[in-house]
């Protein structure tokens, strides 16, 4: 994942990271970070499920214009 997000950068790409816990070591390296706060994995699984559907429709929203 790292090396995957320092390609993107190097290709001057904006990246967006789905973080859950504190972040783990992912935490810091992309443009944008959606980092849930839990211990749960299942609420974790779950907030970033909305957050991406959100994304998804902001993106077809802008697309459709």
């Amino acid at each position: 994942v790292l090396r995957a997000l320092a390609e993107a950068k190097a290709r001057k790409l904006k990246t967006i990271a789905f973080l859950g816990r504190d972040g783990g070591f992912t935490r810091g390296s992309a443009d944008v970070e959606l980092l849930v706060r839990s211990d749960s994995t299942a609420r974790i699984q779950e907030a970033h499920q909305l957050l991406l559907h959100v994304l998804c429709e902001a993106v077809e929203a802008r697309l459709n214009k």
